[in-house]
C-alpha cells in the first residue's frame, strides 16, 4: 500500500482551479503569468510579478536513460515539500526542450517562410475575391 501524501500545509501556496475551467464549490482566481526562458547552454530564468509565484528550480542529474527513475527520486528528495505535492504528472502544464532552440539563421529562414505563407494567403483570398465578383 503506498503511503497518502498529506496535505499541502497553508503556508502562502494554494492549490486554485485554473480560471478556464470552473470547478463546482471553489471560487475561480485569475491564473498568474510565468514565463520562463531556456537558453541554448542550458540557462533558465524565470520571470513573473514579484510575489506572486513560489518557484523551485531542480536540476536533474543527467544519466542514462535506465537511471532516469532514480535521477528523479534523488532531485524529489531535494525538494522543499510543496515542490514534491506539484511533481506529479497531471500538474505538467509545458514542456520545452533546449535542443529546440534554433540559430539566428534558422530564425530567419522560418519568419522568410511564415511570411511567404501569409503573402500566399493574402494572395489566394484575393483572387478567390475577385472570382466571387466582389
Amino acid at each position: 500500500m503506498t503511503a497518502r501524501r498529506r496535505r499541502p500545509e497553508l503556508v502562502g501556496v494554494a492549490a486554485l482551479p485554473p480560471a478556464d475551467s470552473p470547478t463546482p464549490g471553489r471560487p475561480q482566481h485569475p491564473a498568474v503569468p510565468v514565463l520562463l526562458t531556456v537558453s541554448a547552454d542550458g540557462f533558465i530564468q524565470a520571470f513573473a510579478e514579484p510575489r506572486t509565484v513560489k518557484l523551485h528550480i531542480v536540476n536533474l542529474l543527467d544519466v542514462a536513460p535506465v537511471n532516469e527513475a532514480l535521477a528523479e527520486r534523488l532531485a524529489e528528495m531535494q525538494m522543499p515539500s510543496w515542490a514534491r505535492q506539484l511533481y506529479v504528472p497531471r500538474n505538467c502544464i509545458a514542456t520545452a526542450s533546449v535542443a529546440e532552440c534554433w540559430t539566428v539563421e534558422q530564425e530567419m529562414w522560418r519568419r522568410w517562410r511564415l511570411e511567404l505563407v501569409r503573402e500566399l494567403r493574402a494572395t489566394s483570398e484575393a483572387l478567390k475575391g475577385k472570382a466571387d465578383g466582389k
